[in-house]
């Protein structure tokens, strides 16, 4: 899998199981801008920068975000957003609010990882925990 497939399959699931509006970002004129902006009735926007990796780190491995997307992610989580990196691999799935990558020097750890084979299903639920998003009935 690809990090676009990996982003792509979390948006489907977010938008068809939770109801939640998916915009897939790309900004030429300006770098750093992360993958995705998320919106849902009564809860705030999401900001979520996508990495994937092919293996789960061994020791504390930097997540990847450029030093543009680090400025820019911590520049709106200093604004009051809610800014996520999420770290995806064929085992498993870790989601950093900015807060915390920023207090480990933007390093990623297995013990963050939950483990399991369906990725972008544990990223999307997660994502929607973190969040407090409820499943659409039905």
């Amino acid at each position: 899998m690809t990090e676009a497939d990996f982003t792509r399959k979390v948006n489907a699931i977010l938008t068809k199981d939770y109801g939640v509006y998916c915009e897939k970002m790309f900004n030429p004129m300006r770098g750093g801008t992360p993958d995705c902006w998320y919106s849902k009735k009564g809860s705030p926007d999401v900001w979520v920068e996508f990495k994937y990796h092919k293996t789960l780190p061994v020791r504390g491995r930097d997540v990847g975000c450029s030093e543009l997307q680090k400025r820019w992610l911590l520049a709106r989580h200093e604004e009051g957003r809610k800014v996520f990196v999420v770290v995806g691999t064929p085992e498993g799935v870790a989601i950093y609010p900015v807060s915390f990558l920023k207090m480990t020097g933007w390093k990623c750890y297995s013990r963050d990882f939950e483990e399991g084979k369906n990725v972008s299903r544990i990223a999307a639920d997660k994502l929607a925990s973190f969040m407090k998003w409820s499943r659409l009935e039905g």
